[in-house]
C-alpha cells in the first residue's frame, strides 16, 4: 500500500508519539534494574518487591514498553512512502497483537487485585510467588494467543499490511476480534466495574460485610482512611485505559462494519493509545511512590515493631519507637494517661483503637500498641503507598 504524504506525515507522528512513550517507561524500568542489580542491599535507596502490585505494574510497564516499540516501527513506513509484506510487516504485526492483549490483561490484572483487596479486604501476601505465578499465567495466555493463531495460519498470511501499517490481516476479521479486539474490551469494562466499586466504598455508599453487600446511602466509614482522596486516584486507572482504548476500539469496530474512517481519526485514535506508556508512567509517578526505588529509612515500611514493655501496664511508651528496620522516631517518655475506651483518632487518616491500648501517632499515621507489635489500621498496607 502506498502512502500519500498526509499519510506519511501522520505515520511519523506516530512514531514519535511511540518514542516519546518509549523513553517514558525505558526510564523507570531501567532505574529499577539498576538499582535492583547493581545498588548494594544496604544501600539508602534501593527498588524492591514488597507486595504484587509491585510487580502487576511493573509487568504492564514491560506491556507498555513492547507497544510503543511496535509503534515506533511506523517509522520504516513513513520513510519508505510504502506498507508492504515482508518479515518486518510479520514482526510489527506480531509485537502489537502482543502489546495489545498483554496492556489489556495487565490493566484488567491490577484492577481485579486493587477490587480484591479494597472491597472483599482478602489478605494481601506479601510472598510475591502467588503474584509471579499470576504474572506467569498472564505471559502464557498471551504466547499461546498468538502461538495457535500463527501456528494454524501460518506467521506471514496471518500478519500483513492494514493501512498505514501492519497488524491481523484483514481476511481474519473473526480472529481479529477473539485474538485482539475482545481482550481490550473486557479489560475496560472489568476496570470500570472494579473501580466502580471501590469508589462507592470508600465514599459510603456501599458497605461490603465478608460477602454481604449492603447500600449505606452515603454514610462514610470510619474504618477507611483517607477516602476521597484515594477513590480519586483510582478512579484515574479505568479512566486512563478507557480513553485511550475507546477511540480506536471505535475506530477499529467501524473498518470492521465496512465503514472505513477518515486517516486523521485513524492517526488521533491510535496516537492517544500509543501514548497510554507516557500515561501510566505519570500516573504510577503520582499514585504509587513506592514503584520506583526509595529510601529504606522511608517512614512508610510495613515491618513496625514497637519496645512496649510497660505500654498495656503503666500506660506509658519507651522514649523510642522502631518503625521498619532503621527508622527510629523520638518521643517523649513521659507516661501518657490512658483514654476513654474506643475513641476515634484522627490525623492525616482515622484509625479506631480497640479498648485498653494506645493511641501512637507518627508521621501523621495511626498505630495500635498491643505487646511487641504495632497494627495500623485502616486500608491493607499495602495500598499505604498510594
Amino acid at each position: 500500500m502506498s502512502l500519500t504524504f498526509g499519510n506519511r506525515i501522520g505515520v511519523f507522528i506516530l512514531a514519535e508519539i511511540s518514542g516519546i512513550s518509549a523513553c517514558a517507561v525505558t526510564i523507570p524500568l531501567a532505574y529499577i534494574a539498576y538499582s535492583a542489580i547493581s545498588i548494594r542491599s544496604g544501600a539508602r535507596r534501593r527498588w524492591r518487591i514488597e507486595s504484587p502490585v509491585h510487580l502487576f505494574l511493573l509487568n504492564q510497564l514491560v506491556c507498555d514498553l513492547i507497544q510503543a516499540l511496535g509503534g515506533l516501527m511506523n517509522m520504516k513506513w513513513a520513510f519508505d512512502g510504502t506498507v508492504h509484506s515482508g518479515s518486518f510487516c510479520t514482526a510489527q504485526g506480531l509485537i502489537k497483537q502482543l502489546a495489545d492483549v498483554g496492556t489489556a490483561l495487565s490493566a484488567g490484572n491490577v484492577a481485579i487485585f486493587t477490587f480484591s483487596t479494597l472491597i472483599f479486604r482478602l489478605n494481601p501476601d506479601t510472598n510475591v510467588f502467588r503474584a509471579l505465578l499470576i504474572v506467569a499465567g498472564i505471559w502464557i495466555s498471551i504466547i499461546l494467543n498468538v502461538a495457535i493463531n500463527v501456528g494454524v495460519n501460518g506467521a506471514s498470511r496471518f500478519y500483513g499490511p492494514t493501512g498505514p501499517w501492519c497488524w491481523i490481516s484483514e481476511e481474519f476479521h473473526v480472529q481479529r476480534t477473539v485474538a485482539d479486539f475482545m481482550w481490550m474490551w473486557i479489560s475496560a469494562f472489568s476496570s470500570l466495574v472494579a473501580y466502580l466499586a471501590v469508589f462507592l466504598v470508600l465514599k459510603g455508599f456501599i458497605t461490603v460485610e465478608g460477602w454481604r453487600v449492603r447500600w449505606t446511602y452515603g454514610q462514610e466509614s470510619p474504618d477507611i482512611p483517607r477516602s476521597h482522596t484515594l477513590a480519586y486516584k483510582m478512579l484515574a486507572y479505568p479512566i486512563i485505559y478507557i480513553i485511550t482504548v475507546l477511540p480506536l476500539a471505535a475506530a477499529r469496530y467501524s473498518d470492521f462494519s465496512g465503514h472505513k474512517p477518515r486517516f486523521g481519526i485513524i492517526v488521533f485514535a491510535d496516537g492517544l493509545y500509543l501514548a497510554s506508556g507516557l500515561l501510566n508512567v505519570l500516573l504510577y509517578t503520582y499514585t504509587r511512590p513506592f514503584l520506583l526505588p526509595h529510601n529504606n529509612d522511608s517512614p512508610d515500611d510495613q515491618s513496625i515493631s514497637i519496645r512496649s514493655e510497660f505500654a498495656q501496664s503503666r500506660g506509658d511508651l519507651p522514649g523510642s519507637t522502631i518503625l521498619g528496620n532503621t527508622h527510629v522516631v523520638d518521643r517523649d517518655p513521659s507516661p501518657i494517661e490512658p483514654k476513654s475506651a474506643d475513641p476515634v483518632y484522627d490525623t492525616l487518616e482515622m484509625a479506631h483503637r480497640q479498648p485498653g491500648t494506645l493511641p501512637i501517632t507518627t508521621h501523621g499515621h495511626n498505630y495500635e500498641s498491643s505487646g511487641e507489635t504495632l497494627v495500623r489500621k485502616g486500608l491493607p498496607t499495602i495500598f499505604d503507598d498510594i
